[in-house]
C-alpha cells in the first residue's frame, strides 16, 4: 500500500508537533495543551465554532494567534 503526498504530507506534520511544542515549552517556560473537542467533524464545525466564541468572551483570547 502505498501513501499519497497528501497523506505523507500531513503524516509530517503530525510528527513535527511535539517538536514545536518542546521548544515552545523551552523558548518561554510555558507548557503547551492542546484542546481538541471529541465532536468535531470536520473544519467550520458549529459546535466548535460556538465553543471557541465563548472562551474567546471568557478568556480575552483576541490577544492570541490562532
Amino acid at each position: 500500500m502505498s501513501l499519497q503526498p497528501e497523506r505523507i504530507a500531513q503524516l509530517c506534520e503530525l510528527l513535527k508537533l511535539p517538536a514545536i511544542h518542546a521548544e515552545f515549552a523551552r523558548r518561554t517556560g510555558f507548557a503547551v495543551v492542546v484542546v481538541r473537542p471529541a465532536w468535531v467533524y470536520g473544519p467550520r464545525c458549529p459546535r466548535t465554532e460556538k465553543m471557541m466564541r465563548m472562551l474567546e468572551e471568557l478568556l480575552d483570547l483576541s490577544r492570541v494567534g490562532r
